[in-house]
């Protein structure tokens, strides 16, 4: 992965996870699932796989990859290492 993909998605990654826990926060302070911060037609997720080129057989592990860094099973080093890695694969 050349350095200018590591830094848009070192950008994207963290204004992601920032969504993501803004979301969570307003969830629990409404007492609503119903919070919507992003259109229903931005997915973020899919755009970050499309963007990678990520093969059709890597694509389940590289979004289980994302859910565990947005659930904070990860941190955001990890994730990049991780990433980076299986682009090297490609």
């Amino acid at each position: 992965m050349d350095l200018q993909l590591k830094q848009l998605l070192d950008i994207t990654l963290r204004m992601m996870k920032d969504v993501y826990d803004t979301r969570a926060m307003l969830v629990h302070a409404l007492q609503s699932e119903k919070v919507m911060i992003l259109s229903e037609e931005t997915d973020p997720i899919n755009t970050i796989l499309d963007a990678l080129e990520v093969p059709e057989e890597r694509e389940d592990y590289i979004l289980g990859m994302l859910y565990e860094y947005l659930d904070g099973n990860m941190t955001h080093e990890e994730i990049l290492l991780a990433m980076d890695s299986q682009y090297e694969g490609v």
